[in-house]
C-alpha cells in the first residue's frame, strides 16, 4: 500500500484557469505523495539546504509565514501552462518564478510523467515549493535541485532509476529527460 493511502492530503489542490482531469489527477497524485514524504525529516531538511535571494535559509521564510513545508505545499495554487511560451521547450516540465504562488505545469507532458512515475511528479512539485519560497535557479542548476529533492525524500531513486549517475532522468515507459531539465 503506497503512501497516497496513508497520507491523504487536507484540502484538495487549487487550480488556476481550466485543467484537464488528467492534469488534475495527476496533481492530486504527485501533490499526496509529495505531502507525506515531508513528513520525513531527511526531506524537509531541503529547506534548510536551501536560500533565497537574500540569503536565507527557505525554511526561515516558511516559519516567517507560520507554516509548515506540507502545508505551504497545499497552498500552492496550479495552472495548466502547456500552451506558455516556457512549455514550448519539450524539456520542461513544470515552471514557476520564485515568490509567486502559482505552479504551471506543461499540461499533458507533466501528467503523463507524474502518472508513470509518482516519485518523480513530487520531486518535481517539491523542486518547484523551493523557488515558490524563494530559491532561484542558476545557480543551483535545475536538475542538481531536483536530485537533492530526490535524494533527500526518496532514498531508493537513483537505485530505482529515476535519476541516472550521469544526472539524465528517466520515467518508466516515457523516455529520457536530459539532465537539464528546464524547470524554472
Amino acid at each position: 500500500m503506497g503512501c497516497a493511502s496513508v497520507y491523504p492530503l487536507e484540502s484538495s489542490p487549487q487550480f488556476v484557469g481550466p485543467i484537464t482531469p488528467s492534469l488534475q489527477a495527476a496533481v492530486e497524485r504527485a501533490l499526496t505523495e509529495a505531502t507525506a514524504r515531508l513528513d520525513r525529516e531527511k526531506c524537509a531538511g531541503i529547506f534548510r539546504h536551501y536560500r533565497d535571494a537574500d540569503g536565507k535559509p527557505l525554511s526561515a521564510n516558511l516559519t516567517e509565514r507560520r507554516l509548515t513545508a506540507r502545508a505551504f505545499l497545499q497552498a500552492i495554487r496550479f495552472a495548466d501552462g502547456e500552451h506558455q511560451r516556457a512549455c514550448e521547450n519539450s524539456d520542461v516540465l513544470a515552471f514557476t518564478h520564485p515568490r509567486t504562488d502559482i505552479v504551471y505545469l506543461c499540461g499533458t507532458r507533466f501528467a503523463l510523467l507524474a502518472h508513470s512515475n509518482p516519485r518523480l511528479g513530487a520531486a518535481l512539485l517539491l523542486h518547484e515549493e523551493l523557488h515558490v519560497l524563494g530559491l532561484g535557479e542558476n545557480p543551483p542548476p535545475s536538475h542538481e535541485i531536483t536530485m537533492r529533492v530526490l535524494a533527500a525524500c526518496s532514498a531508493a531513486a537513483q537505485a530505482a532509476g529515476e535519476i541516472r549517475p550521469d544526472g539524465s532522468r528517466r520515467a518508466h515507459g516515457c523516455g529520457p529527460f536530459p539532465a537539464s531539465d528546464g524547470l524554472e
